[in-house]
């Protein structure tokens, strides 16, 4: 991989993670965790890192299968992991809707 594909690829990284940490505060504002917990700001900050952390194990291991196939030419191999990334982000939607219709 070339220099500049690497520097792309870590801004695409970096920039989905920090879209899952917003997700995950957003999530869990949402859910008023902090208020029902009572919990500290630093607390609030270690369950934002957690969910957010989740969500983007699943998302970065779909980029690296994107970034793999480009890169190779082991389609298949790469494909499957962007279906367990896939199915990973989409078992954190159906436990948070899950969550929602609960309350």
């Amino acid at each position: 991989m070339s220099t500049f594909a690497r520097v792309i690829t870590s801004i695409i990284s970096s920039a989905a993670f920090i879209a899952c940490l917003w997700w995950a505060y957003s999530v869990l504002r949402k859910m008023d965790v902090a208020r029902r917990l009572s919990l500290p700001a630093s607390a609030r900050m270690l369950a934002i890192l957690a969910v957010g952390t989740l969500a983007y194990l699943a998302v970065n291991q779909i980029l690296n299968g994107l970034y793999a196939i480009f890169a190779s030419y082991e389609g298949w191999y790469k494909a499957v992991e962007v279906l367990g990334g896939v199915a990973v982000l989409a078992f954190i939607g159906w436990l948070y809707t899950r969550l929602i219709l609960e309350q």
